[in-house]
């Protein structure tokens, strides 16, 4: 009786063991979840343009902005206003001491302002009436051969 006993006891000690060492494998080893692969549609979206990105600048802007960043190849933005139904572009240089400087559409500069220096900019000035209100068109923060990081006008 007692032979089988231990017999049994045995038996049952693998099976226990089995059943443990299965456990502890998925807990271990979860089950693989498939994952389907995306499409050529989903890798590669159509995407539409903004409407802002196809914005057209008359020449004569053009002209003085690409010249302002080929000047100012580095850490630049430029600006777009609308005064009183006029577009108005702003060129600014980000670094510590660069300032505003204020054109027309027609190319005219109107007013430059906000450079580091001991005259601040009256009230009714452009820098402290229309700045505030403007939107970027053009920024880079890092290195000229890099693209930059708004360029709505396509002016690099």
């Amino acid at each position: 009786m007692e032979n089988k006993n231990s017999k049994l006891n045995t038996i049952l000690l693998l099976i226990l063991i089995v059943i443990g060492g299965f456990i502890v494998w998925k807990i271990s080893f979860p089950s693989v979840v498939y994952v389907p692969t995306p499409s050529e549609e989903e890798k590669n979206p159509v995407v539409e343009p903004k409407k802002e990105s196809v914005k057209t600048l008359p020449n004569s802007i053009r002209i003085i902005l690409s010249n302002f960043l080929s000047r100012h190849p580095y850490a630049v933005s430029i600006l777009e206003c609308n005064k009183e139904g006029e577009r108005i572009f702003v060129t600014n240089e980000t670094a510590y001491d660069g300032g505003n400087t204020f054109y027309n559409s027609s190319g005219a500069q109107l007013e430059a302002c906000g450079s580091f220096g001991p005259e601040q900019p009256s009230e009714d000035s452009l820098c402290k009436t229309l700045l505030p209100s403007c939107d970027v068109v053009f920024e880079n923060q890092g290195y000229p051969e890099e693209t930059p990081e708004i360029d709505i006008y396509n002016l690099k």
